[in-house]
């Protein structure tokens, strides 16, 4: 019995020490290093085109709920549905021809997967492209199983200069107690072929857990504090993913209750400098409501993700392709953008 007691009392003190390291892990800011080829990418011009997607770790599909935002799972699909989410997703990422892809919410084989290796199955996906991936949501030491290991991924068909994760303002929300979710922006530069200038891409993902949209806001002064010094070298400044604020005024029809709404704030566009100017697609929505399963009509929808360009970056096109909310909780975004010079 003494050794029974003594074996478990270590697991349990091995456990908690496990979730204590979790608990202070710190996640890594500035440099990332770059995975895929470096040969055959192509030089950046002054057009570019740019897609953004919350891809919700491909497990939050039509028939999703999350106890997060009021509703009753913390996994709410099977493994086939998620296995199936993931590779459309990946088939979608690799029919198109965007030179770069910002991707919030990719995922490592994990528990919210259900050990579907999503971010693998994209990489795959996409064999010509260079991409960085940055955890925001990990742990460490446990099984495969347990694990979490979520994150922002930029996918480049262009030649860059690196990329950098930018250290943002953070909430104090932890799941949990233990397990918490970090923000920053991911920047790339891309050298403009025939000029001394870059192309800045900066991939955001605010955070939606502050009902007062304080941490929000300080989240996107510290984007446009580097986003205007960026600008001011000359450089033409894209930040494009998902803002978790109105991007623009929509009157989609729905039944959510206010409560489901708490994170629902508009963009304070007072706040952008002068000339900088927001782009987004008001025609489709960008996102759903997880309370509940989707049901078109009712879950609430609005417009989240979307970009914000610097005064010399004019736009040429945007689009949201509605998928109908089948295999996540956002839909893409892409846009063109032209050098104004």
């Amino acid at each position: 019995m003494t050794a029974a007691l003594i074996f478990f009392g270590a697991i349990v003190a091995g456990v908690m020490c496990i979730l204590v390291i979790i608990r202070l892990r710190q996640p890594r800011f500035g440099i990332l290093q770059g995975e895929g080829p470096t040969d055959g990418l192509c030089n950046a011009r002054h057009e570019i085109s740019v897609l953004a997607w919350n891809i919700g770790y491909g497990a939050l599909g039509q028939q999703a709920d999350f106890f997060v935002d009021h509703g009753q799972s913390v996994r709410a699909l099977p493994r086939k549905d998620i296995a199936n989410s993931a590779s459309r997703i990946a088939d979608i990422l690799s029919a198109g021809a965007w030179d770069v892809i910002c991707l919030q919410e990719n995922a490592a084989a994990g528990f919210l997967t259900r050990a579907v290796p999503v971010r693998r199955m994209i990489d795959r996906a996409l064999p010509a492209m260079r991409h960085y991936y940055w955890a925001d949501l990990k742990t460490v030491l446990l099984p495969k199983p347990l694990r979490f290991d979520h994150g922002m991924s930029t996918y480049t068909a262009l030649k860059d200069t690196g990329c950098e994760i930018l250290k943002l303002p953070q909430d104090r929300r932890y799941y949990g107690h233990f397990l918490k979710k970090f923000y920053a922006g991911q920047l790339s530069r891309y050298p403009i072929e025939g000029s001394d200038k870059n192309w800045v891409i900066i991939n955001i993902h605010l955070s939606p857990a502050d009902p007062g949209g304080t941490v929000r806001n300080a989240q996107l002064q510290g984007l446009m504090a580097v986003a205007q010094r960026e600008f001011a070298q000359g450089n033409y400044v894209v930040l494009g993913g998902d803002w978790n604020l109105r991007m623009c005024q929509t009157e989609f029809s729905h039944t959510t209750d206010q409560v489901s709404l708490e994170w629902s704030r508009n963009f304070p566009q007072g706040s952008l400098p002068a000339g900088w100017r927001i782009f987004c697609d008001p025609d489709t929505p960008t996102v759903r409501s997880l309370e509940k399963a989707y049901q078109e009509g009712q879950n609430y929808t609005t417009v989240i993700d979307g970009f914000i360009g610097s005064p010399n970056v004019a736009l040429k096109s945007i689009k949201t392709t509605d998928l109908r909310f089948e295999i996540t909780d956002h839909h893409p975004v892409e846009a063109v953008f032209i050098a104004d010079t």
